[in-house]
C-alpha cells in the first residue's frame, strides 16, 4: 500500500494523538453511562403515600394524619430527594388503595411472592420484628389460648 504525504501526515498525528483520543471517548463513555444509571430526576414531584394504624412503626392521629419513625423516615428521604409526600389515611389497605390507584406509594408492604407480579417492591430500608411472649407458669398449648 502506497501511502500519500497526507496519509502519513495522518498516521503520524493517529500514532501522537490516538491515546489522547482514546482517553477523551473512553470517559465521554463513562459520564454518558453513570448519567443514564441515575434513574429519573424526581425533584418536584408529588406523590400520594397511604397510610393505616400500623403499630409499633405507624399510627393515625387524631386528626387523621400520619405518625411514628416510618413516617419520620420517610419525610426525611422525601426532604433530601426534593419529593412532595400527600398522607391520605386508608381504611382498605395497600392492595385495594393501590388497585384503585388512590395511592402511589405504601410505606410498609411486605415482599410476599404473589404480590411481585403486580407491584413493584423495593428493598427493605428497615425491618420491623414482633415477638410472642408467654409467662413460663402458663404455657400455651394451643394457638386459641393466645387469642
Amino acid at each position: 500500500m502506497i501511502l500519500t504525504r497526507v496519509d502519513k501526515g495522518f498516521v503520524i498525528h493517529l500514532r501522537r494523538y490516538g491515546w489522547a483520543a482514546a482517553s477523551v471517548l473512553t470517559v465521554l463513555a463513562i459520564v454518558l453511562f453513570v448519567d443514564a444509571s441515575r434513574g429519573p430526576d424526581l425533584r418536584g414531584r408529588s406523590f400520594r403515600i397511604g397510610h393505616e394504624e400500623s403499630p409499633p412503626v405507624q399510627y393515625v392521629t387524631a386528626d387523621g394524619g400520619p405518625s411514628g419513625t416510618v413516617i419520620d423516615i420517610l419525610r426525611e428521604a422525601a426532604r433530601r430527594g426534593g419529593i412532595q409526600l400527600i398522607w391520605v389515611h386508608s381504611h382498605v389497605g395497600a392492595e385495594k388503595s393501590f388497585n384503585t390507584r388512590e395511592m402511589d406509594l405504601w410505606p410498609i408492604f411486605s415482599d410476599l411472592p404473589w404480590r411481585r407480579a403486580r407491584f413493584f417492591v423495593s428493598r427493605p430500608y428497615t425491618f420491623v420484628r414482633y415477638w410472642l411472649v408467654v409467662n413460663q407458669e402458663r404455657p400455651l398449648t394451643s394457638a386459641r389460648e393466645a387469642s
